[in-house]
């Protein structure tokens, strides 16, 4: 039951990370009228949450490791909802910017997510737990917009931050009453080897190579969010209303390769389902690429083969997190750290990069998907091939 209890709690803190991050987009004009700035000043806000997002982790994965994941929770949360509240009542920019940084640094103790799994579960459960993880962060991606246009008509811009403050006080008060610690032997003081124990772990090829096939897993869904409004907007000619409950389904393709990871994580073991992860998602590459030309410009250009590489990258992204954890029994938040930092970075520079670079937002995630398909499978060779090298490193 406890175990339930902690399944619960993670499901909704991956839920609350990226809803913070997302709801509130739809306001971004709002804001900018409200505060006397243009857009793009207001999307300041989001790459300076972003940056902080990432990098803070570092931080709490440290600590975590040595206090225990639930001090490092409830501090997270506090600050994030403390955030959030001056988010709401923010009366200029300069104000509003702070506490989006704030904000960020109270949602990247969410990093302790990965480190619980580790605590709790492992081989074929531990992919079926992340890849509930990662069914409920990408539905979260995929309505968070959504919920924030319907906010957005009776609490104006505020009514994002208006969500996020219900979800993060819900996260808060069942990590206080009802979370469990599962970091075992708890120190009361952080280590001076922290910078070595992490300079340790990049060094470890093996982990190197599962971060990064998480990372390009991340970031085929992650170009795909970034280009999403341009494709059904600007290309398909859709209406805002309508791209909204195109990202519904989106979440429920999601919901659905979170079905078939967890059935596949039974029965095959880490490196088979990144064969099979890494496979679909070049199928799904290729036909996305073929449709582009032989298919007219409507949604199902881009669904139907987009729901086949959301189920290979699901697939590839819980199982890769799994294999990277598997040796991070000490240095479990420090692990998750690191992998969510490269997730998230690289895949923010790819997307940006692409974005910038490519006019063809359809055919760019087509053969972007392609590509990373083809490094994933290549590093799942460099995986095999090292299989047999013994990981002697001990993380302090």
């Amino acid at each position: 039951m406890k175990h339930y209890y902690t399944l619960l709690l993670l499901l909704l803190i991956a839920v609350v990370g990226v809803f913070t991050l997302d709801v509130y987009l739809p306001g971004i004009p709002a804001m900018a009228e409200q505060f006397h700035v243009n857009v793009r000043e207001i999307g300041y806000t989001f790459t300076g949450f972003t940056i902080a997002f990432a990098f803070c982790q570092l931080i709490y994965g440290a600590i975590s490791d040595s206090f225990g994941r639930k001090p490092v929770l409830i501090i997270g949360l506090s600050i994030a909802a403390i955030a959030t509240i001056l988010c709401i009542y923010a009366k200029s920019y300069e104000v509003l910017f702070c506490a989006r940084i704030l904000q960020a640094l109270g949602i990247s103790s969410f990093v302790v997510v990965n480190a619980i799994v580790r605590d709790l579960y492992v081989d074929g459960r531990a992919v079926q737990v992340r890849s509930m993880i990662a069914t409920a962060s990408g539905i979260s991606i995929a309505i968070a917009p959504t919920i924030g246009g319907l906010l957005l008509g009776r609490y104006s811009w505020q009514g994002g931050f208006y969500a996020s403050i219900i979800l993060i006080v819900l996260a808060l008060i069942m990590t206080i009453l009802g979370y469990q610690e599962t970091k075992n032997n708890i120190s009361t003081h952080i280590t001076l080897s922290v910078a070595s124990s992490y300079l340790s772990i990049l060094k470890d090829h093996q982990f190197i190579f599962y971060a990064m096939i998480a990372m390009l897993a991340y970031a085929i869904h992650f170009v795909f969010i970034i280009m999403s409004a341009e494709i059904f907007i600007g290309n398909y000619r859709y209406t805002p209303l309508q791209f909204a409950y195109f990202m519904i389904v989106y979440g429920f393709i999601y919901f659905l390769a979170g079905v078939a990871s967890t059935t596949l994580a039974k029965r095959k073991s880490v490196i088979t389902l990144l064969q099979v992860g890494g496979l679909l998602i070049s199928i799904g590459g290729s036909l996305m690429f073929l449709a582009f030309y032989f298919i007219p410009p409507y949604a199902l250009q881009s669904l139907l083969p987009m729901s086949v590489i959301i189920i290979g990258v699901t697939i590839v992204r819980s199982s890769a997190i799994t294999g990277a954890m598997a040796n991070m029994q000490n240095a479990a938040g420090q692990g998750a750290a690191i992998i969510n930092l490269i997730q998230f970075l690289v895949s923010a520079l790819i997307a940006t990069g692409i974005n910038a670079i490519f006019t063809l937002p359809v055919l760019s995630v087509a053969i972007f998907a392609f590509i990373a398909s083809l490094l994933i499978i290549y590093f799942r060779w460099s995986l095999i091939k090292n299989e047999n090298t013994t990981r002697d490193t001990c993380y302090v």
